[in-house]
């Protein structure tokens, strides 16, 4: 298959079943087609379409990348790679939405502006994100996420994701927005971010049934030395935004295992920010049923907040540079290890390493270029050039060399 621009939009209603389901995939993945919607739509968008299989293709330059949506269900989006949604705008990279099911998106890689980078929202029930690298590179509208958990949805599951943010790429100045609406207020300066920003977030879930069954595993949130995130939210506590996010009053039933969060010493909010921030997620007349286990931090002296609930115990390590804390590598009682990849939730014998689309990420990352949108409210200044990322590099250059036995 060969594309230059246009959309990967099947009709509406068509789809395959279990045995037979129906696979657009690249002819040559080395040399993948690149979908461009030009800024005006999702050029990868599922709308009552079930059992399509998606692989090996780029797309970019959408009001969303991709979008799964209107009771579509048990699709498979696999080694595809997108980025640079609208700026201004309640939107998302990738979203997962209205009463879709059962799907899968494995070894695929999300960078460039959006209010969320990955978005699993508003019914979009027991999916699953398996090995997805991403980085937020910012958003003019209100509440910029990474990752988001459960927001009207239940049954999340996120394995072995890499997710960060650098707001170097986008405007430094631009007229804010809230849910794609301008509140008239000019945002620039020092505060790149609005309206509390996290890396890995959680917001509530539908209402009468408190149980989001949402989980993260073998999963790390970073902050490189030159990565810019400035966030004028802050974790209640008067602290500014914590990488890990979750607490509130509505949301039950989270489970994390082997979850580290890295905020580099040298980066210039190491002082500033929060790890983690797992609060007490108390719904008034239901049984406390989140968990937390093997998590690591890397942060600075605000360090992070741990409710008692959670269950952290003596599994937890903390520190303030890698050297402090167990080896990512060879973590088994206290620390996350991030050596193999999950399935399903559990730990499997095959090793996580090289990052499985690490020669695709660098592939796009120095095509992408200046993010340079024909419309944004208010814009101006920034907008460094993207330049190649090496994925496997970098978390070499935070966490150490990554040993033989971690290494397929």
């Amino acid at each position: 298959m060969r594309a230059n621009g246009g959309l990967l939009t099947p009709p509406s209603g068509r789809g395959g079943d279990a045995s037979k389901p129906i696979t657009i995939g690249a002819i040559e993945e080395s040399d993948p087609p690149l979908f461009d919607a030009e800024w005006q739509a999702a050029p990868i968008s599922l709308s009552q379409n079930s059992y399509w299989i998606i692989e090996g293709v780029n797309a970019r330059n959408g009001e969303s990348l991709i979008r799964i949506g209107e009771n579509s269900d048990h699709n498979i989006i696999r080694r595809v790679v997108v980025w640079d949604a609208t700026w201004n705008a309640n939107n998302e990279l990738i979203g997962i939405h209205s009463g879709s099911n059962d799907n899968l998106l494995e070894d695929i890689a999300a960078f460039g502006p959006s209010r969320k980078t990955v978005n699993n929202t508003q019914g979009g029930d027991n999916n699953t994100y398996r090995r997805i690298w991403i980085q937020h590179q910012g958003s003019g509208d209100d509440g910029p996420t990474a990752v988001d958990l459960a927001y009207n949805s239940y049954g999340a599951h996120f394995e072995n994701v890499l997710a960060s943010m650098d707001w170097k790429f986008g405007p430094e100045t631009w007229i804010r927005t809230s849910n794609g609406s301008s509140l008239g207020v000019t945002q620039s300066g020092e505060f790149r971010a609005v309206n509390t920003g996290n890396i890995i977030s959680a917001a509530g879930t539908q209402s009468g049934d408190n149980c989001a069954n949402a989980s993260v595993h073998g999963s790390l949130g970073y902050l490189m030395a030159d990565y810019i995130f400035h966030s004028q939210g802050n974790d209640y506590h008067g602290l500014g935004a914590p990488m890990l996010y979750l607490a509130g009053d509505s949301l039950n039933c989270i489970t994390l295992r082997h979850v580290m969060i890295y905020i580099d010493p040298g980066n210039d909010r190491y002082n500033e920010y929060r790890g983690m921030f797992l609060g007490a997620l108390d719904v008034q007349g239901t049984a406390h049923a989140w968990s937390a286990a093997n998590l690591t931090s890397v942060s600075g002296p605000q360090g992070d907040y741990l409710d008692s609930t959670w269950g952290v115990g003596s599994t937890m390590s903390a520190g303030f540079t890698h050297n402090d804390v167990v080896s990512p590598w060879t973590a088994t009682a206290t620390g996350a290890n991030l050596c193999y990849q999950y399935k399903d939730g559990v730990v499997t014998d095959v090793p996580l390493w090289p990052w499985p689309m690490n020669e695709r990420i660098k592939q796009a990352t120095a095509l992408a270029g200046v993010y340079s949108p024909p419309s944004c409210l208010g814009c101006s200044g920034g907008r460094a050039s993207r330049v190649a990322i090496d994925v496997t590099a970098d978390i070499e250059s935070m966490l150490g060399v990554i040993p033989a036995h971690c290494r397929r």
